[in-house]
């Protein structure tokens, strides 16, 4: 395909006619959907035609990766599932932390 020296950053779309937002996700296999918002919303900041200017996109896919940052922050052990989500009797409850 090539031989240039990131070659990771290049994809084979000979087979494609067009790409869109979507195809470039899934060729680089994003898959979490915060930073999949970002990228939309950098790859045509201000450019949608929907009344929103560079700034505004660009504070949106901020606010994006804020919410990613605090999403991995509760995936620390404080806040892991220790308890099954029901009893025997059925009756639902969680208990987060220690």
């Amino acid at each position: 395909m090539t031989d240039k020296k990131h070659n990771h950053y290049f994809k084979d779309v000979s087979h494609l006619q067009h790409i869109d937002v979507y195809r470039v996700l899934e060729l680089y296999n994003v898959t979490d959907p915060c930073i999949q918002h970002t990228i939309k919303k950098l790859l045509v900041a201000g450019g949608r035609g929907a009344g929103k200017d560079v700034s505004t996109d660009i504070e949106e896919a901020i606010v994006s990766l804020q919410r990613w940052k605090e999403m991995q922050k509760e995936k620390t052990p404080a806040f892991i599932v220790t308890t099954p989500p029901c009893d025997c009797e059925g009756n639902t409850f969680w208990r987060f932390g220690k």
